[in-house]
């Protein structure tokens, strides 16, 4: 039996009010950041926000969702739905994309009181004059002119991205954005005609929709997206939202539904740490108010999970955005009896959402073309000119990613792993149920190594002798980074911690191998603010110790808040048994405690700390580099160039390869 017979829901057409979707797999709404400077700044449908869509197309998504197009000058956005000029860009859109036979429609969006205006800002709009938790300002609640004036530019909006061609628009209620906060009592402290009562609350969304309906018509699809629960004590919770869908039933074609609002951010985009489909419970409550077609998202990571979210009745379709950031043939592949291939997300939110910070656009951790389509089509690497041997050492990601790159282009590789197994220091969190999923993408890069039929030399150290042996025309050092003795910490780089040596100290590896011992207390420094730390604090209140948390940060994981897991992260470790202690350094290390001294005034503390985990910037192996010296092509990638997240090392393992 094939995939598309066996996945007998997920690969149904299905349709939505006039727009037939040749499959149920969906990717909703979610900013790029490719047309503009800044996700917050007007700017384009240009050539990378096209390949990009279209490498999605291509790959067989049923439908997707344009990012949020702000319907007015005060809710900018790089869709600038409030001009005519964006029809053009539109069709230019829609002409690279219509080979593919994938619908698209627009999401029409105003952010209220998230909404920034101007250097000094202007007093964003809103329901009400509720400060916005992401931006801090206090809105000016909308006058009745406003209200009306904003009604007239969500119809405006929808009529342009009909004009443009594209076959559908769904109104952005959910996250805390503007039509939300006037359903929310969180936000929404008015009392005339679109306060108080539920009917009241109601009454702006709907007027939008209504506004919508009678300038574009009845066979142009008009959705809506709801949060199924805004996750946030006062809150919408899954009833209301019910009772808001079953209320606006009638008046649209399709239900989105989403999750959390600005108060539950962390949430809104559920990382590794979250159950897969964490949101469904709340999503199921309210797709149960209608008989319109639905749509739910919430970490769904492959189409066999999608099929059973579709046979069990809780959506018609399913969005899978991160999922086909990470492999834009997800579809195809699997259609094509090839769902082995299927590179997988891991959720680490480092690139998609994290991106902004490194790129200043979307990207993906484990797919480097993803964002820079127009540069790197595919991450698949075109056949080498001149085929040769290539030796890689090392089989964390960076090894295992050159390994699999230089394959696909056609050279003949061998792999050596001083270990017995692959994965590098990735495989040692597969039984941390917060970070387990990281295992998922050394684990298919293994398999790729076998796919491709890459010689793999587990237990084998390789030296310098051993690669001449080989005669290869290239080798790729991916060897990674031990841990310092020093444990330099980088706010006082001339001041080595006492200590190091003592048998209950160590780092993350002696930690996760079971090298370390784990008493009733551990002290965890660290030094980077990555997700490496927290993991070790997890690791040990897992195995029942006691944990203080000393960092030279304000908080903890404070590498991960772009990637939106530093919140949730918190929240796992922040009770009985854990303390933190921001803004400090390890002064020293003794049996059974250590000294802890304050960045601010140098003050001296003792924790009792039977264990000691450091987690400071290691030292890259790079001697294996240093000895081959001139006689051979060597690259140094990931940890051993310099040690980095993740994003880094499959990144740069891949251009290295990609490059011979």
């Amino acid at each position: 039996m094939t995939e598309k017979e066996r996945l007998t829901h997920v690969f149904t057409p299905f349709e939505i009010g006039a727009v037939t979707v040749k499959n149920r797999i969906v990717r909703t709404a979610h900013g790029t950041a490719l047309g503009a400077p800044t996700m917050a700044h007007p700017g384009e449908i240009n050539d990378a926000f096209i390949a990009y869509h279209e490498a999605r197309a291509r790959g067989g998504v049923g439908l997707t969702i344009l990012e949020i197009g702000g319907v007015h000058a005060t809710g900018p956005t790089p869709i600038r739905l409030w001009e005519d000029s964006v029809i053009p860009e539109f069709e230019r859109l829609m002409a690279a994309l219509e080979p593919y036979g994938m619908p698209v429609f627009q999401q029409l969006y105003h952010g209220g009181h998230h909404d920034v205006i101007g250097a000094p800002p202007t007093a964003p709009w809103s329901a009400s004059d509720v400060a916005s938790p992401y931006i801090g300002l206090v809105p000016h609640p909308m006058t009745k002119g406003e209200i009306d004036e904003m009604v007239g530019c969500y119809a405006a909006a929808a009529r342009r991205a009909k004009a443009g061609g594209l076959q559908g628009v769904e109104v952005h209620a959910a996250h805390g954005y503007l039509p939300g906060q006037f359903l929310s009592l969180l936000t929404n402290r008015r009392e005339d005609d679109y306060g108080g009562s539920f009917e009241n609350r109601l009454r702006f969304p709907r007027e939008v929709l209504a506004a919508i309906r009678a300038e574009v018509g009845t066979d142009f699809p008009v959705g809506i997206r709801l949060s199924a629960a805004e996750a946030v004590p006062g809150g919408l919770d899954a009833y209301d939202t019910k009772q808001i869908a079953a209320a606006l039933a009638a008046e649209i074609d399709f239900l989105d539904i989403s999750f959390a609002n600005y108060h539950s951010f962390e949430r809104m985009l559920g990382g590794m740490h979250e159950p897969r489909g964490f949101q469904l419970p709340y999503s199921s409550v309210v797709s149960d108010a209608t008989e319109k077609p639905t749509i739910v998202t919430g970490r769904i990571p492959t189409l066999e999970m999608a099929d059973e979210v579709i046979a069990s009745g809780v959506a018609d379709l399913v969005s899978m955005v991160r999922a086909t950031i990470a492999d834009p043939e997800l579809v195809r592949k699997t259609q094509e009896g090839r769902a082995e291939e299927v590179r997988p997300c891991i959720y680490c939110n480092q690139g998609c959402i994290g991106g902004y910070g490194i790129w200043g656009r979307i990207g993906c951790t484990v797919n480097v073309a993803a964002g820079r389509e127009t540069e790197v089509p595919s991450d698949e690497p075109p056949a080498a000119d001149a085929p040769g041997r290539v030796v890689v050492v090392g089989g964390g990601p960076a090894g295992l990613e050159a390994a699999r790159t230089a394959a696909l282009s056609g050279h003949r590789v061998t792999l050596f792993e001083r270990e017995d197994r692959l994965g590098g220091r990735v495989d040692l969190v597969r039984e941390l149920p917060s970070s387990a999923e990281m295992t998922r993408i050394v684990d298919w890069l293994a398999a790729e190594l076998d796919r491709l039929e890459v010689e793999v030399r587990l237990g084998e150290t390789a030296t310098a002798a051993a690669i001449l042996a080989e005669r290869p025309d290239h080798v790729i050092i991916a060897t990674g980074a031990r841990l310092r003795s020093d444990a330099l910490q980088v706010a006082r780089p001339n001041q080595p911690v006492l200590g190091t040596e003592l048998p209950h100290v160590g780092g993350s590896e002696e930690l996760f191998s079971g090298r370390l011992e784990v008493g009733s207390t551990a002290l965890v420094l660290d030094d980077v603010g990555s997700n490496e730390a927290i993991a070790c604090a997890e690791e040990l209140r897992r195995r029942g110790a006691a944990v203080t948390f000393v960092t030279r940060h304000a908080t903890l994981g404070s590498q991960l808040v772009g990637a939106i897991r530093d919140t949730a992260a918190r929240r796992r470790l922040v009770g009985a048994g854990f303390e933190l202690i921001p803004f400090a350094r390890l002064s020293a290390i003794a049996v059974g405690e250590a000294t802890v001294a304050s960045l601010d005034d140098e003050v001296e503390r003792q924790v009792a700390a039977d264990t000691v985990v450091l987690v400071s910037f290691p030292e890259p192996r790079r001697e294996l580099a240093d000895e081959l010296g001139d006689s051979i092509a060597v690259s140094l990638v990931g940890d051993a160039n310099s040690p980095r997240e993740l994003i880094a090392a499959i990144h740069e393992g891949h251009l290295a390869a990609r490059s011979l």
